[in-house]
């Protein structure tokens, strides 16, 4: 399921984006849809709550987390004060209220207030944060993160909130794969047909690969950062995608040093084929083959999110988010594209007059 809706996004951003033209300006009710797509977009990768279930707190007794968000749901009347204890207990999932002195600690919910907190009065799904009270043997209410949220993202472990950069990181990577495959195609059309405006989309689109390309490695830096401690730290996924861009960074050393333009856009093109070879190796093969910190390099049992075979790694819900951002992102290249073709194409037509 979640490969069609990554991949059908994809595809529908591209018939989205390519049938209106891809040289003439977009009408004012696509860029209004864009505008809105990537928003919606963005705002799915942010708000959610990134909550496990009583399962994955499992890790704070272990002494991995200090606190979590969990996902519980709460019915009126549950809870009943401790007198000796001055807090109100409840068992969750079910269990039977008078057996709470042998519950496991997973089962048991303490909330240390005077008074119940509204929202656990009535019946509400709820995202709270707990911590483990080891005394006790159970976990313990710190706060209520949403009441009744439309839906939440899964907790991956070591990945916890850090799961969110999937819809920005993710996508902006993809893209600037897609934009050196279509700098690819439009060079091999220019050597078929001498057309100059196919050298044209060629660099634009090249441009603009490299664009996503340092866009995703910021990304990435920002991500590695809190996961690993330092911003760089030269893993074969980080090593990778540098040595791509310099590739295609080269690629405009290229035409800049060539005054004529028909001798340009043939040296380019050439390069340009070259070029995406090496594409596949650097971004799907390479950082596969060697160990490293990055999801999905060699010895990864858990391959990342995208391809992980682990129980609700990427649940439904975040499956939808990922495959709307990469249909708004998408669709974003494509206007930037067109734009860049526009205005790469005026450039043209002034250097001839």
């Amino acid at each position: 399921m979640k490969y069609i809706v990554m991949f059908g996004s994809i595809i529908l951003a591209i018939l989205y984006s390519v049938l209106p033209n891809l040289s003439k300006p977009k009408p004012v009710w696509w860029k209004l849809s864009a505008i809105i797509f990537v928003a919606a977009a963005l705002i799915l990768a942010i708000v959610p709550p990134v909550a496990g279930g009583l399962s994955t707190t499992k890790f704070m007794k272990e002494g991995f987390y200090k606190e979590l968000n969990v996902s519980i749901k709460v019915k009126q009347g549950q809870f009943t004060y401790n007198q000796e204890g001055g807090y109100w207990i409840k068992a969750l999932e079910d269990a039977d209220i008078s057996n709470l002195n042998n519950l496991d600690f997973n089962k048991k919910l303490i909330i240390r207030h005077k008074e119940l907190p509204f929202e656990f009065k009535s019946e509400n799904n709820l995202v709270i944060r707990v911590k483990y009270n080891s005394e006790l043997d159970c976990l313990e209410f710190i706060d209520t993160k949403f009441v009744n949220p439309p839906f939440n993202y899964p907790f991956a472990p070591t990945l916890d909130e850090r799961i969110k950069i999937l819809n920005l990181h993710v996508p902006l990577a993809w893209i600037a794969v897609i934009a050196y495959l279509l700098s690819m195609i439009y060079s091999i059309r220019y050597l078929k047909t001498n057309d100059i405006k196919y050298d044209i989309y060629n660099a634009s689109a090249a441009s603009l690969g490299n664009l996503f390309a340092i866009l995703a490695t910021v990304t990435g830096m920002l991500w590695a950062k809190y996961n690993w401690g330092n911003y760089w730290n030269w893993d074969p996924r980080q090593t990778s995608i540098f040595i791509l861009i310099m590739i295609y960074a080269a690629f405009f050393a290229l035409r800049a040093s060539i005054e004529n333009e028909e001798r340009r856009a043939k040296l380019s093109s050439v390069y340009s084929i070259i070029s995406f070879v090496t594409v596949p190796f650097l971004v799907f093969i390479l950082p596969r083959m060697a160990s490293g910190l990055h999801p999905g390099s060699k010895g990864d049992v858990n391959a990342g999110p995208l391809v992980s075979a682990q129980t609700n790694s990427l649940n439904t819900n975040l499956v939808w988010g990922f495959g709307l951002s990469l249909f708004a992102f998408t669709v974003i290249f494509f206007w930037l594209l067109n734009i860049l073709i526009r205005a790469n194409s005026l450039k043209h037509k002034i250097s001839q007059v």
